[in-house]
């Protein structure tokens, strides 16, 4: 399985038909022929990945992890021959090689890690480490389009980051992504690009716009076991072309208040700098953190920042973000 995401090429193998089905939901828009990944006029730079299925991961290498996350979701080790052990406790382990000939990641998930929705999780936090070199960076928020301009909705699990770009795909926006979007240096412009994702809702933003529900998949026995979630199609108003992109024109740190209305309110591109880097920087990454830290400098510098605080009432929100100076 080859997919294309940007300039860049992936090939897939993998062992298990849960696993390859739920790479062929992840990347489905993103696939390509597979015979174009043997092409030798192809400049496109190649990443090999190479996954199997297990009951229960490997043990982790004996010395102590140069990284563990502060929430226990990721622990990293030093190996042989320049790689490094990504270690998802539970779901996966994973042997990174990001410099010389062998750029690749070997592996295995779990089948709890598809199961419990993760897949989405693990393959994005891996494939990170070699996208930013290749100039290309990961940053946790949802990513909006219209009229050629792009928004990002920063903030952490829960702050609504969701809930609000189903209320404008529906209102007539594109989704570029939906939790983590790639972000490039394009001339003087951070450009935001379209990015593999499911479209997970859960029970809140259910309650926000139920009518999202006419859009929600049947549930698929063999994929993701998790009930409490719907998980909507990224087709019709929830589609994307995989080659779409466009600058940056807003920034907007989501967090749930006590109004009723949403209200919009400047945000300092200081403060903004330091909250959307503790949304994307890989702290062990070190080698890669001075450029990935230039580059949201230099989109905090370019898109104004704003604090969004959301309530309830959502009918106004599309008309509170195309605002007149945003050229939206």
């Amino acid at each position: 399985m080859l997919i294309q995401i940007g300039p860049l090429r992936i090939r897939l193998r993998g062992e298990g038909a849960e696993l390859v089905n739920g790479w062929r939901r992840l990347f489905h828009d993103w696939l390509v022929d597979s015979s174009s990944a043997n092409d030798p006029g192809s400049k496109a730079p190649l990443f090999n990945v190479t996954v199997g299925v297990q009951a229960k991961l490997p043990e982790t290498p004996a010395t102590p992890p140069l990284y563990r996350h502060p929430q226990g979701l990721l622990e990293l080790y030093d190996l042989p021959q320049s790689r490094v052990a990504l270690h998802f406790p539970h779901f996966a382990l994973f042997s990174l090689g990001l410099e010389g000939p062998e750029q690749s990641i070997r592996g295995v998930v779990t089948a709890l890690a598809i199961q419990r929705c993760r897949l989405e999780d693990i393959m994005l936090t891996s494939l990170a480490p070699w996208l930013r070199r290749q100039g290309f960076y990961l940053v946790h928020a949802c990513a909006m389009i219209r009229n050629q301009r792009a928004i990002l909705l920063v903030g952490p699990s829960g702050s609504g980051k969701t809930t609000t770009g189903l209320k404008l795909a529906l209102s007539g926006w594109q989704m570029l992504a939906n939790d983590a979007v790639m972000l490039s240096r394009q001339g003087a412009d951070i450009q935001a690009h379209a990015t593999p994702g499911e479209i997970r809702v859960r029970a809140g933003t259910q309650e926000l716009l139920p009518s999202i529900r006419q859009y929600a998949e049947a549930p698929a026995s063999d994929y993701c076991a998790e009930l409490t979630s719907l998980a909507l199609p990224r087709v019709g108003q929830f589609a994307c072309p995989p080659y779409a992109t466009a600058p940056v024109d807003a920034i907007y740190f989501l967090t749930v208040g006590s109004d009723a209305v949403c209200r919009l309110a400047p945000e300092s591109s200081a403060l903004a700098f330091a909250r959307i880097a503790g949304e994307s920087l890989d702290r062990w990454d070190e080698v890669q953190t001075p450029s990935h830290l230039d580059l949201l400098q230099q989109l905090c510098r370019q898109a104004p920042c704003y604090q969004l605080t959301l309530g309830p009432e959502l009918a106004g929100l599309p008309d509170l973000l195309r605002k007149p100076d945003l050229d939206l």
